[in-house]
């Protein structure tokens, strides 16, 4: 039997791993974007269309 992953496996254990991570690096934008917010308040939008950005990406992804 072998035990090496379809790739269909590893594209969902890769998605599980990038979904782990984003959060991290979105928490950080978001402080980032807080911390320019008393320069120009319009960053605080940043993070906000990243992961809106990143959502879309992840639906139409599945839809597939």
């Amino acid at each position: 039997m072998s035990t090496t992953l379809s790739p269909a496996r590893k594209n969902i254990n890769a998605t599980i791993l990038a979904l782990s991570i984003i959060p991290l690096w979105l928490l950080a934008d978001f402080g980032l974007s807080v911390a320019a917010h008393h320069i120009y308040p319009a960053w605080m939008l940043v993070p906000i269309i990243i992961m809106l950005g990143y959502l879309y990406g992840a639906i139409t992804h599945w839809q597939r």
